[in-house]
């Protein structure tokens, strides 16, 4: 059992007790490799999806995030990837395709930032979510994370719903040549559906 399968062990129970963690569509978990596409409005937001799925997901992360050293230390067990927000990041988009295409489950919350105690909508997602899952071919698994205030806190009601995933042949043929944020915004709309209800 290796360092990330250890803290999510330790962290499981504690977690689904104090945010009261309902999971919806556990069955729509496909096997990896595949990308998480999920709303962002909490630092938990990961932690929240992780303890709640099999697979040990490698978070997309901001790289301002590493100048603290638990938050470098988090980065290296569960080999989280440190993004550049500032332009294009080139070698975070490589190393996102790498992993993907070397059967891992990466992770990726669209928005780019937490967007506290308002709806998630299709047009907050950047097009980036789309780049990584055309350049590797990925099936996506949109996540929804859905609380009373649209923030998770404590004994707070938090569900998490895991929607049908998306395959790469279904995002690229939503039109006759769709562009990369007609794409992310196809694949996130299904991350807002609930909130609309």
């Amino acid at each position: 059992m290796n360092a990330y399968s250890i803290v999510k062990a330790i962290i499981k129970y504690p977690f689904r007790f104090f945010y009261l963690i309902k999971v919806e569509g556990r069955e729509n978990e496909p096997d990896a490799p595949y990308i998480i596409c999920g709303n962002h409005s909490s630092y938990v937001d990961p932690i929240l999806v992780t303890v709640s799925i099999r697979a040990k997901p490698i978070w997309i992360g901001k790289k301002e995030l590493l100048k603290h050293a638990f938050m470098r230390w988090v980065f290296r067990v569960v080999g989280a990837i440190p993004i550049n927000r500032e332009g294009f990041d080139t070698a975070a988009l490589r190393e996102c395709v790498g992993a993907v295409k070397k059967g891992a489950c990466v992770g990726i919350f669209p928005q780019g930032t937490r967007i506290r105690k308002i709806n998630p909508e299709p047009q907050q997602a950047h097009a980036g979510l789309a780049l990584i899952a055309c350049m590797s071919k990925a099936t996506v698994l949109p996540v929804s994370i859905v609380t009373k205030r649209r923030q998770p806190g404590i004994f707070r009601r938090t569900k998490i719903i895991f929607h049908k995933p998306v395959s790469y042949e279904e995002y690229t043929n939503i039109s006759e040549n769709p562009t990369k944020q007609e794409i992310t915004d196809y694949i996130f709309s299904k991350v807002c559906a609930p909130f609309d209800k």
